[in-house]
């Protein structure tokens, strides 16, 4: 059992690692093999570390230390590259005691997207090819096309994004149906034709005025709408 807490305070941004091809995954982890990582890390698991201006934090030493999640007991909520990811950076962003911390030198693994542990959403794809070939999954099939014009209300455009994993924000009890896609991006939708489906990012004039109307309190549209 492990804990981070000699970290310090967490990052506002963190991380997705993969192991570079040269370093043989089952053989990272002292527990069973005597190399660096805290445990043998299973092909396919999400591995976060925290960051600064888009580059690794590191210890005095030199070294990355990392969450990870590999779902080694068959989870079914974590059968996806994403769900594994938002585990990771849920237990990085509270540093919650588990075996599921580790280290390694910068030289054995590669930034492949960049998280927001706030949101707990993907704000950048740094190396999607890495991260599919890793994961086994594609990039389309869990986040937005990067480059999807907001706010935007044609179906074209929102029902390619339905498809996709999201987070409930608000359920319709004040009229407006609100949900988190895996990128940050947010679909809204009223009861009537009067809002229709409609994908919005932050920043884009209205989103706040929808989420206050989907009962949002102040704190969770700042997070979300700033």
């Amino acid at each position: 059992m492990a804990w981070m807490k000699e970290l310090g305070e967490p990052t506002r941004h963190a991380l997705i690692l993969v192991p570079r091809q040269a370093a043989m995954v089952q053989d990272l982890g002292p527990f069973r093999s005597g190399r660096l990582l805290e445990t043998d890390i299973l092909p396919g698991s999400a591995l976060v570390c925290p960051s600064e201006d888009g580059m690794p934090v590191l210890d005095e030493e030199g070294i990355i230390r990392f969450t990870f999640e590999g779902n080694a007991n068959g989870a079914v909520n974590l059968a996806s590259f994403h769900e594994r990811c938002l585990s990771a950076a849920g237990r990085l962003a509270t540093r919650a005691p588990s075996i599921a911390y580790g280290r390694a030198r910068p030289s054995e693994i590669v930034p492949v997207a960049e998280m927001d542990l706030l949101r707990y959403v993907i704000t950048r794809v740094i190396d999607s090819a890495s991260l599919e070939e890793w994961s086994g999954e594609k990039v389309s099939d869990f986040l937005p096309p990067a480059d999807l014009r907001t706010p935007t209300s044609r179906p074209e455009d929102t029902n390619p994004l339905c498809k996709l994993p999201m987070r409930s924000l608000a359920q319709g009890a004040r009229g407006v149906f609100a949900w988190l896609l895996m990128d940050g991006t947010i679909l809204t939708k009223g009861e009537d034709d009067s809002r229709p489906l409609t994908a919005w990012r932050p920043g884009d004039p209205g989103l706040d005025g929808i989420l206050e109307a989907a009962g949002l309190d102040l704190s969770k549209r700042l997070t979300l709408a700033a």
